[in-house]
């Protein structure tokens, strides 16, 4: 005789991956209960498991009706339609090559350095300051290299393997397995003006590749994290960027025109003209709110490896988009050419907006 009929598997919405219909419901189906889907997409902030299982992965169902319905399941889950006002995007942590896991204890160490600069910067901030101008032309305060030296020597405490590279102190041990790469103050101008849209930025990188950042407001007590492979957080609350279809929906967030390069600001302008809206100022605070889903793009240029490498693990934890000009991943070596985006969709029309010379060549942004 025929085999009893079996309940069609749902795939409800779920916020993590494991917890499936086969793995809530492991006597329904058997030793195959706890697999993961092949990818997962996501809906607003939520994930829904909806392709099928892997070859290897289905050989471990029990065969018959059971395993054909969940697979069936899957395919008319990926048909379904969406609700009004989502919009179905890769989550780009599943569809990128990953980089390495960052290391459990870094995220730990991690908080001690923005407590230690932080403690620093809030007793200096809206205090007078003396200001000196670098070769470079770029503003540093006695509490930039206060705040820095004071990560350092944490660094040197937990840490006396691994290379520093720093903004204000410079390299040490740069070709070590693990560098931290910190900048006590990013966005120094917005320090002296008194705004608190500042922040200092701690990341780890290792073969190149940043696996943990922090951007860290220490006068809002706003603090993003993100660890790859772990996740993005604020003040320890899951994030996740927003969809958005299309840059004409969207809000970009620059720091400030005037520091794209001739060649480069004709460029930016042809985003900018495509956005809904434009924000300037912000520096790094500009990627905690689009991890955050508040900004939808960001477009810099010219920034170092301690201004961006912090941002990475944050953005792509939350399911965004970070990139150099040229669409590759941020590295250590990266030439400071910054795209960010909350969605895919986003992130690719800036780039091919990017990718031909402008008109307008020989302008600058001033």
């Amino acid at each position: 005789p025929p085999p009893p009929p079996v309940s069609r598997a749902k795939f409800p919405k779920t916020r993590l991956a494991r917890d499936s219909e086969a793995q809530r419901f492991p006597a329904k189906y058997g030793s195959g209960a706890g697999l993961r889907p092949r990818r997962v997409f996501r809906i607003g902030n939520e994930a829904l498991m909806i392709r099928a299982f892997s070859r290897k992965q289905r050989g471990v169902l029990r065969p018959g009706p059971q395993r054909r319905c969940l697979q069936k399941a899957g395919r008319r889950a990926n048909r379904a339609p969406l609700p009004r006002g989502f919009a179905t995007r890769p989550d780009s942590r599943q569809t990128e090559s990953m980089p390495a896991r960052c290391p459990p204890e870094f995220l730990s160490i991690a908080h001690s350095l923005a407590d230690a600069a932080g403690e620093i910067l809030r007793r200096r901030f809206r205090r007078p300051v003396a200001v000196e101008d670098k070769p470079d032309a770029s503003p540093v305060t006695a509490a930039d290299r206060e705040a820095e030296r004071a990560i350092r020597e944490l660094l040197s405490s937990r840490r006396p393997g691994d290379g520093v590279i720093g903004e204000e102190f410079g390299d040490e041990r740069a070709d070590a397995e693990f560098v931290w790469v910190v900048d006590p103050i990013d966005g120094t101008g917005s320090f002296i003006a008194g705004r608190p849209i500042f922040g200092t930025l701690i990341a780890a990188v290792t073969g190149g590749v940043p696996v943990l950042g922090v951007i860290d407001q220490p006068v809002s007590g706003e603090r993003w994290t993100g660890c790859s492979g772990r996740g993005a957080a604020l003040n320890g609350a899951p994030v996740a960027t927003r969809t958005c279809a299309k840059l004409a929906d969207g809000l970009l967030a620059t720091t400030s025109p005037h520091l794209f390069a001739p060649g480069e600001i004709g460029r930016f302008r042809r985003i900018e003209s495509r956005a809904r809206h434009a924000v300037y100022g912000g520096d790094c605070y500009n990627y905690g709110l689009l991890a955050a889903g508040h900004v939808d793009a960001v477009v810099e240029s010219g920034l170092k490896p301690y201004d961006f490498c912090a941002l990475a693990p944050i953005v792509r934890e939350a399911g965004g988009c970070i990139t150099d000009w040229s669409g590759a991943p941020l590295r250590l070596s990266s030439n400071g050419g910054v795209v960010a985006a909350g969605d895919a969709r986003v992130h690719a029309e800036a780039l091919a907006l990017l990718a031909a010379p402008a008109k307008d060549e020989g302008r600058t942004g001033k």
